[in-house]
């Protein structure tokens, strides 16, 4: 097949002998890998393009010299033996359940490609003397991603699933809940719109519209008040899967509308696309609008439209070819109870509740915020000074306990972020400094910690109502402006279910007065929460002294939501 009517390549099927490698392994050849084909493994590697092989071997012998050669690794479900090409290259597509017409072949032989083609016409078929340059063909012309870069990690960590799956014995619905499946939905971020964009156009089979859209275009999306673009990623007991799909709704005061839903096949059968659909029918419910879904059919996505009807959407009408569809009232908007779910969006507020206030004194401000923008993160004072002993020991008495879903406001370089994250909490951070939220990824990918952080104002947060067990606070509340703090009170009380814990880390008035920090009184510290919580402790603690604080008496406040 001509490369100009090709779309997307999601895999390489090699041959070996005179392919892969110089000469025929049962002739004594095989040594040495023909040139360029090791830089090309690596470099649509990076770019998220997996590697198979569709060779007859000997299988022992073909796979132990793989491995002597350095390049086992890359090759997924390497089919090996004597049958037709045709049928080796059908299993991998089976195998890895990718669509045939995204497999490219590569052979010497102009007999088995030509087999091959005849089988399969979908597959494109390449002579291996292409092999060298295959990286510079337009079909692998894209941007490599961090999920790109680690698809094939997670691809081999889906053979260790599947082989789990396999030997299980027990009820579909008992080896899903054994999965200790996490599902995190979530507006999308500057950092998801490559793998957003590959998404659109990589996926077909799991795509309720087919819309195409380039990291530009969804860039945007991201500040309109009638588009929201949300991201869905999905971990379980074997790791993480990554980006596995985005949302786009269209939203006005009566409606979301879904524009675009779609998912990775990777999580095909874990009924994420049901989860999903009931989180965004509560949230709907809680901002008192329809929730409706465009449907375009094609030759492969009807799965998707049953995701639909199975979550309770009927048809009610068409614009053309596209299928109206919307959420019958009463349906059920439960969870399944196998999925454990990370919500992370909420309803965008009225235009009449917006609002203009300013969180952060002209002090903090003026004499403070610019040093993320002047300094290198291990020269900022409050990252190398260690985590407060007080939040260490919440976290060792379990008053914060593991697997809990952590907010971190105004979460900064990402230092109290990242001790709870290697605690065992799922952790967002927040704060309105792109500097220092690139800081706080910096030390976060430094201790291997998935974090999520988000750009925004700690009094309006891009978060979900209820989304929290535990809202942190360390040394921020003393420098919000007296006439906000009820204001951020209440939003910390927003992000928390009933009976959420707000713990809050501050500068006590009994340290000596002087310049440095706000120090607070108990009143200020409590007469803002009362609206919203009760005060389960409040008291101070002396941190370890300092050549500037000899004194470092500070506030340890932990607030119960009503």
């Amino acid at each position: 097949m001509p490369p100009e009517r090709r779309t997307t390549i999601k895999c390489v099927v090699w041959d070996l002998d005179d392919t892969l490698w110089e000469g025929v392994l049962a002739e004594g050849g095989g040594t040495v890998l023909r040139p360029g084909v090791l830089d090309t493994l690596e470099a649509l590697d990076q770019r998220g393009i997996l590697h198979s092989v569709a060779s007859k071997n000997e299988p022992g012998r073909a796979l132990e010299r793989l491995r002597e050669l350095g390049v086992a690794d890359y090759l997924l479900c390497p089919q090996i033996s004597w049958e037709p090409k045709s049928s080796l290259v059908a299993a991998i597509a089976k195998h890895l359940n990718i669509g045939l017409d995204s497999l490219l072949f590569i052979d010497d032989s102009p007999f088995e490609r030509a087999e091959v083609a005849d089988v399969h016409p979908q597959v494109w078929c390449l002579d291996s003397a292409e092999a060298a340059t295959l990286a510079d063909l337009p079909a692998f012309d894209r941007v490599p991603t961090p999920d790109g870069a680690v698809r094939r990690r997670r691809y081999q960590q889906a053979e260790v699933r599947r082989d789990y799956e396999e030997s299980f014995q027990g009820p579909r619905a008992e080896f899903l809940k054994t999965l200790d499946l996490r599902l995190t939905v979530a507006p999308a971020t500057p950092d998801d719109l490559l793998r957003s964009a590959e998404l659109t156009e990589r996926t077909h089979q799991l795509n309720t519209t087919g819309l195409v859209f380039d990291a530009a275009q969804l860039a945007a999306l991201i500040p309109r008040a009638d588009q929201r673009l949300l991201v869905i990623g999905l971990e379980d007991r074997f790791g993480g899967y990554g980006t596995v799909g985005i949302v786009l709704l269209g939203t006005d005061a009566r409606e979301w509308r879904i524009r675009l839903f779609l998912m990775s096949c990777r999580v095909m059968g874990r009924n994420v696309g049901g989860a999903v659909l009931a989180l965004l029918a509560r949230e709907a419910d809680a901002a008192g609008v329809d929730l409706t879904a465009d449907f375009l059919a094609n030759d492969v996505n009807r799965p998707m439209y049953m995701v639909y009807r199975l979550a309770g959407f009927t048809e009610t009408g068409r614009e053309g070819e596209v299928q109206r569809l919307r959420l019958r009232p009463g349906v059920g908007r439960a969870n399944p109870d196998y999925v454990a779910l990370n919500s992370l969006i909420r309803p965008a507020a009225p235009a009449t509740q917006e609002t203009n206030m300013q969180a952060f004194t002209d002090r903090w401000e003026q004499g403070f915020a610019p040093l993320y923008d002047s300094r290198e993160l291990a020269e900022i004072s409050w990252v190398t000074t260690s985590v407060s002993p007080a939040l260490q020991q919440l976290v060792i008495d379990g008053v914060i306990p593991r697997g809990s879903q952590v907010v971190d406001l105004a979460c900064g370089p990402g230092v109290h972020a990242t001790f709870l994250a290697r605690h065992g909490m799922t952790v967002t951070g927040v704060d309105r400094s792109t500097t220092a939220l690139a800081k706080a990824r910096q030390l976060a990918d430094f201790y291997d910690c998935d974090i999520t952080f988000l750009e925004g104002d700690i009094l309006n947060t891009p978060l979900a109502t209820g989304s929290a067990d535990v809202v942190h606070d360390s040394f921020v509340y003393h420098n919000v402006r007296p006439e906000a703090r009820a204001a951020y009170f209440q939003e910390a009380a927003r992000l928390l279910r009933p009976g959420g814990l707000f713990v809050m880390v501050g500068f006590s008035d009994r340290m000596t007065p002087g310049s440095g920090p706000i120090r607070l009184t108990s009143d200020e510290v409590v007469l803002p929460a009362l609206e919203h919580f009760s005060v389960e402790e409040l008291r101070r603690f002396r941190n370890l002294p300092t050549e500037k604080r000899p004194d470092q008496w500070h506030w340890l406040g932990l607030f119960r939501r009503r």
